[in-house]
């Protein structure tokens, strides 16, 4: 008898706790939503391809640079990926640069620094990082295009300073996602 009214309870308890936070997930889509569809139609991204809409396409990292490279007219170009679904997936290169976006993380244990690359594998060195992109960039252009990479870097507690150099790459970083100016400056030097 007590057993079961503290079942009973506790499916309340349960009851009373997740119906407003579903409640709220639920408010929280139907109102992102309309609006992140708003601002990815205005987009030079969506101007450029006509490409479907997909969720949350305003926040891909693709979308932003790529606007930001066009609406600055810098001769950095993109390669689209059409065989993955997400908005703006592809790649990005100047002359024999591959242009990365890695958050980038200092790991004492193994004393390097790492990026997280795909979520299943976690983080590994940003050496390896930049030879694997490389090399996935050349095998779908079935050339080799690309031998250096440039990587943006917008990670606030990270100075240029406390970064060694790092073989076949170049650490570009971005002041409060100011990705215009940084790119201005790479392509100023490497002209």
């Amino acid at each position: 008898m007590i057993k079961e009214k503290l079942v009973k309870f506790g499916k309340v308890i349960l009851v009373v706790l997740f119906i407003p936070f579903l409640i709220l997930i639920i408010i929280g889509v139907f109102l992102y939503t309309p609006i992140d569809f708003i601002r990815y139609r205005i987009t030079k991204y969506y101007k450029d391809t006509k490409e479907k809409y997909t969720w949350m396409s305003t926040s891909s990292y693709y979308i932003r640079m790529y606007d930001s490279i066009m609406k600055a007219d810098l001769p950095i170009e993109y390669i689209r990926r059409k065989e993955v679904r997400l908005n703006g997936y592809g790649y990005f290169f100047y002359k024999n640069f591959l242009i990365l976006d890695y958050l980038m993380f200092y790991d004492k244990e193994i004393n390097a620094w790492t990026a997280e690359v795909i979520e299943d594998e976690g983080y590994i060195r940003v050496e390896e990082a930049v030879n694997r992109d490389i090399q996935e960039f050349n095998e779908y252009m079935n050339a080799e295009i690309v031998n250096r990479a440039a990587i943006l870097v917008c990670n606030d507690e990270i100075d240029k300073f406390s970064i060694q150099e790092l073989e076949n790459c170049e650490i570009l970083l971005v002041a409060q996602d100011d990705i215009t100016t940084a790119l201005k400056n790479f392509i100023t030097i490497h002209d």
